[in-house]
């Protein structure tokens, strides 16, 4: 919204701006709510299987420790999710998904604090993609690594 004038969208999508991310705020006591809501596809029940890429969707199913259950459940990951918290804090997030790399990518971006529970193909890969990253962690860089002088 720009700081004078009518309020009039700033860009042509609308987009999240998560809090953790904000360096300054500032009350303007002007109002954002004549401003059409966001896109159908990008929110809500609408907005589709996780993902970008495309493909047959599939359903996933992630648990998340404590210590990213907030992260997780203060957003919309797939039109479709459906969220559990657990007495002990953590969080098992169902959705549908259609691009295998980008949830092996995504569950890898949450460390040990997520855990595939299904599907079980899902889970190998997962896997299959963590025993890679050790073995990769437990050799030393070949010479032709090293930087360039």
């Amino acid at each position: 919204m720009p700081a004078n004038g009518p309020v009039q969208p700033v860009y042509d999508n609308p987009l999240s701006l998560y809090l953790q991310r904000c360096l300054d705020v500032r009350l303007t006591r002007r109002s954002s709510s004549c401003l059409p809501p966001p896109p159908a596809a990008q929110q809500g029940p609408d907005a589709g299987p996780f993902g970008t890429m495309g493909g047959d969707v599939f359903r996933v199913s992630v648990r998340f420790a404590p210590s990213a259950s907030a992260y997780v459940y203060d957003r919309t990951w797939s039109g479709d999710q459906e969220m559990t918290v657990h007495n002990d804090g953590s969080l098992t997030l169902d959705f549908g998904a259609q691009s295998e790399a980008e949830v092996v990518s995504w569950v890898l971006g949450f460390g040990s604090a997520a855990r595939v529970l299904a599907p079980d193909w899902l889970k190998k890969r997962v896997l299959e993609e963590l025993k890679a990253a050790a073995l990769g962690y437990a050799q030393p860089l070949p010479e032709s690594s090293s930087p360039a002088k």
